[in-house]
């Protein structure tokens, strides 16, 4: 998916006590590029991209008593299609949704990526069933971790920027050289935040298949 930025160029002169009209510090297009460089230094600590969506085809094996399947691509924003493939390469659409009379399977954890059928399968086949999913988020609902530490480390960059620039007068160097420091603490204790949403191995379970039940 497209890479996104995950804080303005508004966000970082607000956190740095400038406006538009200031002549201090770097430029818009050179904080522009810090942010860039964050939003992907952030997305390095958490090992995956939070803001971007992408349209995503997986195949999965079934076997005997299988109740759920788990997606690669996370968070699972839409479930397109679910179809079960026939031994001649048929596409049969299954129907999504909760009701045991009529639907096949729903999503039961877009965070997780699992998909859970409403009756266990009764046989073992490669290649059995295609799901098309849409996986991602929109920038909108990012963490707030992950917009503040793209934030602290774009407002790092500028500082230091702005520290070795030998056109800075030592006035504007003596006042942001302490905020550098202060934020020592701060960004580090947001990259650890971002850690945590590192995407992690999901397993899931079958059932048994319960007597006198068969899979639609």
């Amino acid at each position: 998916m497209a890479a996104e930025d995950y804080c303005t160029v508004t966000d970082v002169r607000n956190y740095l006590g400038l406006t538009a009209d200031d002549s201090m510090g770097p430029s818009d297009a050179i904080i522009t590029g810090f942010i860039a460089n964050s939003s992907r230094t952030v997305d390095a600590y958490a090992l995956r991209q939070f803001s971007g969506t992408e349209t995503k085809v997986e195949f999965f094996d079934v076997s005997h008593g299988l109740m759920h399947l788990t997606l690669a691509a996370r968070p699972v924003n839409t479930l397109t299609t679910v179809e079960s493939i026939s031994g001649t390469g048929a596409l049969t659409a299954l129907t999504i949704g909760r009701t045991r009379s009529t639907d096949h399977c729903f999503l039961a954890d877009s965070e997780a990526g699992i998909i859970e059928f409403l009756f266990p399968f009764t046989e073992t086949i490669r290649q059995r069933i295609k799901v098309s999913y849409v996986a991602g988020r929109a920038l909108a609902d990012i963490p707030a971790e992950v917009k503040q530490a793209t934030i602290l480390l774009s407002a790092r960059a500028a500082i230091r920027a702005t520290l070795i620039d030998e056109n800075c007068s030592e006035r504007v160097k003596e006042l942001w050289s302490p905020l550098l420091d202060a934020t020592n603490d701060e960004y580090r204790e947001m990259l650890e935040l971002v850690k945590r949403h590192r995407t992690r191995d999901v397993a899931v379970f079958g059932s048994h298949r319960p007597a006198g039940i068969v899979w639609r």
